[in-house]
């Protein structure tokens, strides 16, 4: 029985695949989890799949998968969910900037029944934001604003991708309609309108030290539009 699920989505990340998974895998042998990685990449052009499955080859409990449909974050998580077969299912990026060591933090409150959901935050006391520009932090101000007034939702940083979350919330209850960055909130805001405990960590955020960002001008429009659509999906379903 796999007990926690780690979902890697990736594009272009051959440079960081070789870093964070060894981190990820120390910490599954230090807290003896039954534990496997799952790589959901989106057919990237420099070879993130095939440096995936040579890491698989050497770990054994790495699972690749290349999307070729319809790009984004949002779908790749989808996909991600299908497949998990752990009982705690992680999100973060393979980037370095959610750091593997703040995965007991997350998990085992989630593993021994504490909470639901583990939700990584750099906005509550003890979060650290490492080298985080200003133009960065007036965009996750804007995107963290654009979720509590739309969705309603309490917590301080519904929109970092770093989490936790019992199988049962990714399973249960409406299908999901994210496509991009708002899976974040949109998983954030299922858990919630569903009445699972959710519990906001604090951890240190880093900056990419290698490859290039994904977010841009017209991402952030999508997220947008992203959010109203998520909107209009909760009140369809009289949980707004």
């Amino acid at each position: 029985m796999v007990e926690v699920t780690v979902i890697l989505p990736t594009y272009n990340e051959r440079e960081n695949l070789p870093i964070i998974i060894p981190a990820i895998e120390d910490v599954f042998e230090e807290e003896g989890w039954d534990a496997e990685i799952l790589v959901v990449d989106d057919d990237s052009p420099d070879g993130t799949a095939e440096v995936a499955r040579e890491l698989a080859e050497e770990y054994g409990n790495i699972r690749v998968i290349v999307r070729k449909e319809k790009p984004g974050l949002g779908l790749a998580y989808r996909r991600g969910f299908k497949e998990a077969e752990g009982d705690v299912v992680v999100c973060m990026d393979a980037d370095g900037q959610h750091p593997p060591e703040y995965l007991p933090d997350l998990v085992n409150p989630v593993l021994e029944g504490k909470w639901d959901f583990s939700l990584g935050s750099r906005y509550v006391e003890g979060a650290v934001l490492e080298n985080f520009p200003w133009y960065r932090r007036l965009n996750s101000w804007g995107a963290r604003l654009v979720a509590k007034i739309l969705l309603k939702i309490p917590y301080k940083d519904p929109t970092s991708g770093f989490r936790a979350i019992d199988r049962e919330i990714v399973e249960k209850g409406f299908p999901y309609v994210s496509e991009g960055f708002e899976i974040q909130v949109e998983t954030l805001a299922k858990a919630h309108y569903m009445g699972y405990r959710v519990e906001e960590v604090p951890f240190t955020f880093r900056p990419r030290e290698r490859g290039a960002s994904n977010v841009n001008i017209r991402q952030i429009l999508r997220y947008i539009r992203g959010v109203l659509r998520i909107r209009k999906h909760l009140k369809e379903r009289g949980l707004m």
